[in-house]
């Protein structure tokens, strides 16, 4: 028999959400283990019978992730009686989908969704330090000079703190645009930075997020991923992890 999981840890794998969603939901009363009411702190074995809400939970199940191009103005909190939340996409993707991180409710481009928690938490956390490439159209248009200074990662205030951002790629696209490549992922850390070295953000896209690309998906559109991408993603995963400094 293998070694016994928490019971949020099996739910999990089963693709239904991540730690604290699963959380919320078991102290709800909404999951039953082998007839019972469960409680958050239970450990249980692969053979136990699992319901969510009457409905029998299998551990058959495969990662799944959604490549979703957000527009400006829909809300990655989700809430369901908000019609800009992203709540009303994820009625229409595969069962047990939530979104990987955020992009804000100003911003656009690329959102991830999928159904592995512990897939999720690596693809957000700083750790792995995954390169995010943004488009980015600012006023007045960049110097040579404030490009530069983006690139060496300014600080900046928030909230009776000064951050100190990584050091990141940048390069000139137009007059008033750039891309810029991050390994971080801080509350509007672009926004942020920008305002630091004198620029104001008009416009801001998401275009990468490590190998995968926005390329030709449309606004508002969304597609699943292939295995063989699922796959890759998670060898990158691996790769970042193995060459960061212990």
């Amino acid at each position: 028999m293998s070694k016994p999981l928490r019971l949020w840890q099996w739910l999990a794998r089963a693709g239904l959400g991540r730690r604290q969603q699963l959380l919320d939901l078991i102290g709800s009363g909404a999951v039953t283990v082998d007839g019972q009411v469960a409680s958050p702190l239970l450990q249980i074995n692969s053979d136990a019978e699992v319901r969510l809400h009457g409905e029998l939970v299998s551990l058959q199940w495969q990662t799944q992730v959604v490549m979703y191009h957000k527009p400006v103005g829909v809300d990655c909190n989700v809430k369901p009686d908000d019609p800009s939340s992203i709540a009303a996409l994820l009625t229409k993707l595969p069962m047990g989908m939530f979104p990987v991180g955020r992009l804000d409710k100003d911003s656009c481009g690329l959102l991830l969704f999928c159904n592995n928690g512990e897939l999720a938490q690596q693809l957000m956390h700083p750790d792995f330090a995954h390169e995010k490439e943004y488009l980015v159209q600012v006023s007045p248009a960049p110097s040579i000079e404030q490009l530069k200074a983006l690139a060496a990662g300014p600080s900046y205030p928030f909230k009776n703190q000064q951050i100190i951002t990584r050091a990141c790629q940048v390069a000139a696209k137009t007059a008033d645009s750039f891309r810029i490549i991050l390994t971080e992922g801080r509350y509007r850390q672009i926004r942020f930075m920008c305002k630091a070295v004198g620029l104001k953000v008009i416009r801001l896209q998401r275009i990468r997020l490590q190998q995968l690309a926005l390329g030709e998906l449309s606004e508002n559109e969304w597609r699943v991923l292939s295995s063989e991408e699922i796959a890759n993603l998670a060898q990158a995963i691996d790769a970042n992890l193995t060459s960061k400094p212990s």
